[in-house]
């Protein structure tokens, strides 16, 4: 198990993907739902299958984060997000259990306790800057 978690990180390293933080209205982050904002760079797969970020974004307290799984629509996903700045180097991290939810439609979540070393990268000031986000599937 320890080698293939190990594994599943390595391959999640190699597959990250470069989020430019954009903003709409008090929304940071990534987002094509809804609203577009952000830019995102890179391909992510999971189990061969390949995995498109649909929203990261932070606003009002609350962290949102959208996927799809391409041929996957139901069941629930525990992922780890790392995210980091890339001119920094500073990291923050949140794992979340994430349910499919047919009316984005994908995997979504939405937590309001976001660990500070997170939620200090989605402000007025970061946008524009680039951060590597990796999602591992646990």
């Amino acid at each position: 198990m320890g080698l293939n978690r190990l594994f599943m990180r390595a391959a999640a390293k190699n597959a990250a993907l470069t989020m430019t933080m954009g903003s709409s209205g008090y929304q940071y982050g990534y987002s094509r739902y809804y609203a577009n904002y952000g830019e995102i760079e890179g391909e992510l797969t999971h189990d061969g299958k390949a995995v498109t970020l649909v929203m990261l974004c932070y606003y009002s307290g609350y962290l949102d984060l959208a996927f799809n799984i391409d041929g996957i629509t139901s069941g629930s996903y525990n992922v780890t997000v790392n995210v980091t700045e890339l001119d920094t180097g500073r990291t923050g991290t949140i794992t979340l259990d994430a349910p499919y939810a047919s009316h984005i439609p994908g995997f979504y979540v939405s937590p309001d306790k976001v660990p500070s070393d997170l939620s200090r990268f989605f402000v007025a000031a970061n946008v524009g800057k680039k951060y590597t986000v990796e999602l591992i599937f646990n």
